[in-house]
């Protein structure tokens, strides 16, 4: 079977690109043949298309040629990942394969759900896409989805059968994930001695950082946060730890790469996730704690509690408590026993997240489509 991915790849600084880089090469491993049309520019061990916009035709003719089975498409939250959009509509016309597609979240019901922020984005969204992506559900044979709530979500935004989606969850490397914790603080050269909060991503609106600031600043003992990734709250984010005098205490990393990422996840305590609104999309913060076997700390949104059981593998604050926060990060702060317990539920349900269990469950789909 040989599939055609359309998808964003790396160097694109998303969650959709990384997952689809690891997704098509363990494909491959499964004895799926295939190769992708991205907007990214990337090595990798399949063969990637660039995606020309001002000559698609010469790509769709080039997709043509190579003679897939089906389609596979891979959408989410950005205007960039529109192009996914116009290849279906014009391949699906042109090569009239059957086609699968993975929303990792959908723009139009971010823009209800998501506010104030980024007005000409959110014009644009209401604009164009309600439609684009209702036809985009609609043209495929079968929609795949991480979680039973973004399944809710298109069931209601864009009147899908619930026959036609699949669940799906998000895939992890565990194999990436073996450093242990002193290992990864001697090679990071953080110490060993204290405790470490772990957060970051794309530090953008709506992520609960600043929240994060205040409720660390109402800690009473000594440990360190580290934040990772970049975005346009970072300088604030740096003003507002010397407001709270906390500069001492918090470290901003900046864009690290993914390995990097894994390792910072390996040498911490715990990690914290606070977004405060989701429209169905797994986070890959939460995802690669689990893997790396540590509590998480996160908000009662969207798939965080599929992921995150209270109590269990780490704790679900609600939006705006900052007690509740407050309450959650003393509490792993001091009980290591209590983290390492968490820790190990975290992993037993990352082990069902693993890529083999997942592309299995993907070419079951295939399977089914190409019938």
């Amino acid at each position: 079977m040989k599939v055609c991915h359309i998808t964003p790849l790396p160097p694109v600084r998303s969650g959709i690109s990384q997952y689809s880089h690891e997704f098509i090469s363990e494909l491959k491993q499964k004895g799926i043949d295939g190769f992708a049309l991205s907007t990214g520019d990337l090595k990798t061990d399949f063969d990637v298309l660039d995606f020309p916009w001002l000559n698609f035709n010469k790509a769709f003719a080039e997709v043509e040629r190579r003679k897939p089975d089906l389609i596979h498409y891979q959408h989410g939250g950005s205007y960039k990942n529109y192009f996914v959009i116009f290849s279906n509509l014009i391949l699906r016309r042109r090569l009239k394969l059957p086609s699968v597609i993975t929303l990792h979240d959908a723009p139009f019901i971010s823009l209800v759900k998501l506010s104030k922020v980024e007005p000409v984005r959110k014009l644009v969204w209401q604009v164009f896409s309600r439609k684009l992506e209702a036809r985009l559900c609609h043209l495929a044979d079968i929609i795949t989805v991480n979680s039973r709530y973004a399944k809710n979500l298109i069931c209601s935004y864009y009147n899908v059968s619930e026959d036609k989606i699949r669940v799906i969850p998000y895939g992890i490397a565990l194999g990436r994930h073996n450093t242990n914790m002193q290992e990864a603080r001697t090679s990071l050269s953080l110490p060993k001695e204290d405790v470490i909060m772990l957060s970051g991503g794309l530090l953008y609106p709506g992520r609960g950082l600043k929240e994060l600031l205040f409720a660390f600043s109402k800690i009473d003992r000594k440990m360190r946060l580290i934040v990772f990734g970049d975005g346009p709250l970072l300088d604030s984010l740096k003003r507002l730890s010397f407001k709270l005098a906390i500069e001492d205490k918090v470290t901003f990393t900046g864009y690290v790469p993914v390995e990097k990422m894994i390792m910072l996840m390996k040498a911490c305590d715990f990690v914290t996730w606070l977004k405060k609104s989701t429209v169905g999309e797994t986070s890959s913060v939460i995802v690669n704690a689990l893997a790396a076997g540590k509590p998480v700390i996160t908000t009662q949104v969207g798939t965080n509690p599929e992921l995150v059981i209270q109590g269990e593998n780490g704790f679900l604050v609600r939006l705006g408590d900052e007690e509740a926060l407050v309450e959650a990060i003393s509490t792993l702060s001091h009980n290591s026993s209590l983290r390492e317990e968490m820790g190990l539920k975290s992993q037993k349900m990352a082990e069902s997240l693993s890529w083999d269990i997942i592309c299995d469950q993907v070419i079951k789909v295939y399977e089914q489509v190409t019938s």
